[in-house]
């Protein structure tokens, strides 16, 4: 049995206890009335009502004392407790909601918040044993040891001791919501102690409602804001490059802390490194730029890397630049061939990076993923849905307008303003001048300094009258105000209206100096986006890849980047064979293999979020109340104790009625 105390902040009422005794010392007694007729009984009265008299009744003095000590000590409270569990009283039903984000990793003292938050967990488990309990993790997907509360608390914390902190994003809301599943059967007291370090970012954000009937308790194992330095971010312009083009590829730094940073980036592109010295002001951000080339075709894996912080997990940064050995580009004409076609075609032949063929438009449109720019010159207005789901899928659309299409079809195919008017086609001996309308596109860019020229050089003879209030969405127009290139990138491929005419018949453009720099430009940036999204997967979700209908699923292995190999489960889904890891995917390089040959790639960042560890108090979260683990264990010692202050009130009348019949008894025999 132990004694616990509701109010140990009045165990100093205990020192009044000494009051009766030292009252009992300096108390004059009043002597008895004599009659006398000498001094002798003068001086026998002084010696028995001297100021400091020893204490002749020992028994009255030791019950006034233990009636005081008795009375006072019932103030503070005293509970009596069994060491083995509770004494009485409802079955108990805890839940430990235990953070295991990333951000349980930065370390406290040598020793990870989640390894404390564990042993926190461990001691509280061991201290209070509940009738059941369950533990419940926060990460990606919350789940718990068990299906249901249970009564086996060696194995919770056997988990406890073998779990370790997952770097992906916490879902708070999903777990706190387990948890009170669980708790909707269960009898008797219950109760949700979560145990986390409080990161700001998420936990300022979530709202908890917990049931009355259900105890919240918040246990901090974050003592304090950490300094870190971290990649959030890496991109590569453009995303999908041609082999042999420049590529700039752009890392992005973060300081969370007050201080001024100083930190070395480090690039490996396709094998290639470079190295930069980085400055980040405080609580802020810098960037820094490696600009590099590749020589084949093919996904190739960029990774960026920090100098070494306090917080190693989010020092590294994964991408894959998809790159292409050629761009394909297919005319389609009224006839076999056309002037327009045959200048792309030349263009082709100066231009290694492009593939051109031309075809008929009496031939099926090319399918999905075959091409990447469709020109279609003379288009007549048709096949708007399938050329749609083309440009949706991948593939950049160029059309020049015939004389028998319509404003709606064009209006329809870039999603521009409806106008009222028609169509026309004019020409003018004298001819158009035009000249860039947007010179922030990035058409342009390498004609800012002035040293090639204007991209519209030239004469234009012959023009489609467009509506001028697509203007705005032009990148080129006449002087006059009619729009002569219209592009629209919506989604990863562009759609562009082409009324610019570089057939010989009708313009000079082509003869012009700028017209073969402005052409590879304007294919380049208008080529289709083949962004690493479909490769990205998210920390703490399973690998996973929706299979073409020519891999062979039994053949393919997944290994990550220590070349160790991975257990996956083939799927069958509506959309087509999955097939995917039976854990959730941490972060690095995976790649899809069949034989020795790698035929997929995937690669897995640390959640940007989580990167900022910055705390927030558990008080500034308004639900549950916030407690120590000793505080935890001492509030469940004195729920589960029998109160003793009544008995202590029974003592003291029994001490008070004792003294006062033992007093009047010694008065009776002298």
């Amino acid at each position: 049995m132990s004694l616990f105390t509701n109010n140990p902040a009045l165990y100093w009422l205990l020192a009044l206890a000494a009051i009766p005794f030292i009252v009992h010392l300096i108390a004059r007694s009043n002597p008895p009335v004599h009659q006398f007729s000498s001094i002798a009984f003068l001086r026998k009265i002084i010696k028995k009502s001297s100021r400091y008299q020893k204490p002749k009744d020992r028994i009255v003095l030791l019950l006034r004392t233990l009636a005081a000590a008795a009375l006072l000590f019932a103030f503070v409270q005293p509970l009596l407790v069994s060491d083995k569990g509770s004494i009485g009283g409802d079955d108990k039903t805890v839940i430990f909601v235990i953070d295991q984000s990333a951000s349980m990793a930065a370390s406290e003292n040598a020793s990870s918040r989640f390894t404390i938050a564990c042993d926190e967990a461990a001691t509280i488990l061991s201290e209070i044993e509940p009738d059941s309990a369950n533990i419940i993790w926060i990460n990606a997907s919350p789940e718990a040891v068990f299906p249901a509360p249970g009564p086996n608390i060696d194995y919770l914390t056997k988990k406890l001791q073998e779990a370790t902190h997952t770097p992906e994003k916490g879902s708070i809301n999903a777990a706190i919501q387990l948890a009170l599943d669980q708790l909707k059967k269960a009898k008797g007291e219950r109760e949700i102690i979560v145990i986390s370090d409080f990161q700001k970012a998420p936990w300022e954000s979530t709202e908890i409602f917990i049931p009355e009937s259900i105890k919240l308790t918040k246990l901090a194992v974050g003592e304090a804001d950490l300094a870190n330095i971290a990649i959030t971010s890496l991109a590569a312009f453009p995303v999908s490059p041609v082999s042999g083009q420049n590529v700039a590829i752009n890392a992005q730094i973060k300081n969370f802390s007050d201080q001024p940073k100083s930190t070395t980036v480090y690039l490996n592109a396709g094998g290639g490194r470079q190295s930069a010295q980085v400055e980040i002001p405080a609580n802020g951000q810098a960037e820094t730029e490696f600009i590099t080339q590749f020589s084949h075709q093919g996904d190739i894996m960029v990774t960026a890397s920090l100098s070494e912080d306090t917080y190693r997990e989010d020092d590294q940064r994964h991408t894959i630049i998809p790159v292409r050995e050629q761009l394909k580009l297919l005319s389609l004409n009224k006839k076999e061939s056309s002037p327009q076609a045959r200048v792309l075609h030349r263009l082709a032949t100066a231009l290694t990076w492009i593939s051109h063929s031309s075809h008929s438009q009496t031939q099926k449109l090319p399918s999905i993923g075959t091409t990447d720019i469709l020109f279609i010159h003379q288009w007549d207005g048709d096949n708007i849905e399938a050329l749609t789901k083309l440009a949706n899928n991948g593939t950049s659309i160029i059309v020049t307008p015939s004389t028998t299409c319509k404003l709606t079809a064009l209006q329809q195919l870039l999603d521009l303003a409806p106008v009222n008017s028609n169509l026309n086609l004019t020409s003018d001996p004298k001819g158009w001048k035009a000249a860039t309308s947007k010179e922030s596109s990035e058409v342009f860019s390498i004609f800012k300094s002035g040293e090639f020229g204007n991209p519209a050089q030239g004469t234009f003879r012959k023009r489609f009258e467009l509506p001028k209030a697509w203007s705005n969405a032009s990148i080129i127009n006449y002087n006059d105000g009619i729009p002569a290139i219209i592009l629209n990138r919506k989604t990863s491929a562009s759609r562009i209206i082409w009324n610019l005419s570089y057939d010989p018949a009708h313009s000079d453009w082509i003869s012009q100096e700028p017209f073969v720099t402005f052409m590879a430009e304007l294919l380049l940036s208008a080529q289709p986006s083949k962004t690493s999204m479909d490769n990205e997967l998210i920390s703490g979700s399973p690998l996973s890849w929706l299979l073409p209908e020519n891999i062979d699923s039994n053949n393919l292995k997944l290994k990550n980047n220590k070349g160790e190999e991975l257990t996956t489960e083939i799927l069958n889904t509506t959309q087509g064979t999955s097939i995917q890891s039976t854990s959730p995917a941490t972060p690095g390089i995976y790649e899809w293999q069949t034989g020795s040959s790698t035929i997929k790639k995937h690669f897995v960042n640390f959640p940007a979020s989580e990167s900022d560890l910055t705390l927030i108090e558990p008080d500034d979260i308004p639900t549950g109340e916030s407690a120590k683990k000793d505080d935890i264990l001492r509030a469940e010692a004195l729920s589960q104790g029998v109160p003793m202050w009544p008995w202590l009130i029974g003592a003291t009348l029994i001490f008070l009625i004792a003294e006062s019949l033992t007093a009047s008894s010694k008065k009776n025999i002298s």
